[in-house]
């Protein structure tokens, strides 16, 4: 790899899955190749959403690959996808065990100038930060989502014995790693205050690279909304297509995802024919703005408020110029409001949600054109990646050469 410093990423998902975490890691990657490191990312073998390994990685204990020009080392798990708590923590630790075992020393003999790794999953972040530290590595490690915190929330994990060691755990995970990164300022302060003694931090969000098709700000001919993302209990999209009277509004909804409950969706859909509501395939992040100018709005939905989580698909609606129909509540929501980015609404306030669908639809051209100017403007001034991205590259930087 030459004489440029080599930065491996340590992540459990990388395309060719389609998720939010997954185009992070892509996006990171690439950044980083372009500033002239080397990378190297180390993986699980693709399995998300579903929780069944890609047909053709199956069989295989461990893969190496070139992903646009990025290596990839992928490594075995047992996938799943289910909520209980014991199964995915075992799915969780197998995938540790495979990166000890396929990853760690033989990075070790590629003397890496920096690790980053992505929490979650908590258990390989942790002890990617207890490995390399321990070995003189540096480690930067970036939080997504707070665990066990989040786990609680959607009541996938009681306070107690499990949950108390997975706090330790997460404690320590901070401490040791030599700087830390999250995508809400509401992360940041949840890390700080759990663990004083911590290293610089950095507000990295998850916005998307320079759309290629650019909005044009008219109004699609159709009020249909889309839902691009998971379909888990913590989106709740089986609950909105139930509550919410979608035809009655004459307003139609495309959801482009998979996951959990895509089945009982599915399912339940077939049982509704007279609802506006259509299944689609999971799309990439590039073909997904391919579409965006079909749809009045994008759908954000959440069954509760996740403290520290801002769905990444807010920063695709509005680099787009799209609105957004935001029922969660937390900093996504608190953008949403003080950029005027689209109608929000507290998760399980159908009333409220019927009400923002009426006002959305009732927008006029001349309404709507404003209103998705107004958005990409406040897109360019206050979430723009290319000056995220310079500010960032100094910030990691300073911390390779401290």
């Amino acid at each position: 790899m030459g004489d440029q410093p080599l930065i491996a990423i340590f992540c459990n998902t990388f395309p060719p899955e389609l998720s939010g975490a997954s185009g992070r890691m892509y996006h990171l990657a690439v950044l980083l190749r372009n500033a002239g490191y080397s990378v190297q990312v180390i993986c699980a073998l693709p399995n998300y959403p579903g929780g069944k390994i890609f047909p053709q990685y199956r069989g295989r204990r461990m893969v190496d690959e070139v992903i646009d020009g990025i290596p990839v080392r992928r490594v075995a798990l047992f996938p799943s996808n289910v909520s209980n708590i014991l199964i995915r923590g075992f799915s969780q630790l197998s995938l540790v065990a495979s990166m000890r075992l396929q990853a760690y020393r033989w990075l070790l003999k590629k003397k890496p100038a920096l690790i980053i790794t992505s929490s979650p999953p908590l258990p390989m972040a942790a002890d990617v930060v207890y490995y390399f530290k321990k070995k003189g590595i540096k480690v930067l490690l970036n939080v997504s989502d707070i665990w066990p915190l989040s786990a609680s929330t959607l009541g996938a994990l009681s306070e107690g014995s499990v949950y108390r060691y997975l706090q330790h755990k997460e404690r320590q995970m901070y401490a040791g790693a030599v700087a830390i990164t999250a995508q809400s300022e509401a992360s940041l302060r949840h890390i700080r205050a759990s663990q004083p003694k911590i290293g610089p931090t950095f507000l990295y969000r998850n916005l998307p690279l320079p759309s290629p098709v650019e909005g044009n700000n008219d109004p699609p001919n159709t009020t249909r909304i889309i839902y691009p993302g998971v379909l888990g209990h913590a989106q709740g999209i089986l609950k909105f297509c139930q509550n919410i009277p979608l035809s009655k509004l004459g307003i139609g909804l495309d959801i482009y995802g998979k996951g959990p409950e895509y089945g009982a969706i599915k399912k339940w859909l077939s049982q509704h024919p007279d609802l506006d509501i259509r299944l689609m395939e999971p799309v990439t992040p590039q073909d997904l703005v391919e579409v965006l100018g079909n749809y009045r709005a994008m759908l954000i939905h959440l069954n509760t408020e996740i403290e520290g989580a801002v769905p990444s698909k807010l920063f695709t609606a509005i680099a787009y110029g799209l609105p957004v129909l935001f029922n969660a509540g937390g900093e996504g929501a608190a953008l949403v409001k003080q950029f005027q980015l689209g109608w929000v609404a507290d998760p399980g306030d159908f009333s409220s949600i019927i009400s923002n669908l009426k006002q959305m639809s009732r927008q006029s051209a001349t309404e709507y054109r404003q209103h998705s100017q107004h958005i990409q403007s406040a897109a360019l001034a206050h979430f723009n990646k290319a000056k995220q991205d310079a500010t960032f590259l100094d910030f990691l930087e300073g911390i390779i050469e401290g």
